[in-house]
């Protein structure tokens, strides 16, 4: 954390990654609705700061489909994370997004040759939900 204060410190935008900051906050569109279950983490993976890990076993989720920014940091090491605890993971590729293209492409290649599945559009997961559920 220190390294990346100091990163903020010297590019004059500072607190861009933690929550007091306005662009920090999550876009109405998506935004949760009472009663939605809401887990706050405070590490780069979910899995490291917060009971993310005991809520989805509390509700029996065993699968998890990831999206999100950052891939090669949030999005890669909480996914990473839960592959390593037993879940089944899939990364929707166009859901993510990264500062450089080239390392978001490494972090998904990286995930899928080791960890997980990674599909390339919504629709994917989707349709391959729907297939299980004929079956």
């Amino acid at each position: 954390r220190a390294w990346i204060r100091d990163v903020e410190r010297r590019s004059g935008v500072e607190d861009i990654f933690w929550s007091g900051n306005p662009a920090f906050a999550v876009r109405r569109e998506i935004a949760p609705i009472e009663g939605e279950t809401l887990i706050r983490k405070t590490t780069f993976g979910a899995f490291n700061s917060s009971n993310i890990d005991q809520v989805l076993r509390l509700i029996g989720v065993e699968t998890l489909v990831i999206t999100g920014i950052s891939t090669n940091a949030c999005v890669e090491t909480t996914a990473r994370d839960a592959a390593d605890r037993g879940y089944a993971c899939v990364i929707v590729e166009e859901g993510t997004a990264d500062y450089d293209d080239e390392a978001r492409d490494a972090a998904l290649r990286g995930f899928h040759f080791n960890f997980g599945r990674v599909a390339r559009r919504a629709e994917d997961v989707i349709a391959a939900l729907e297939a299980e559920a004929d079956i």
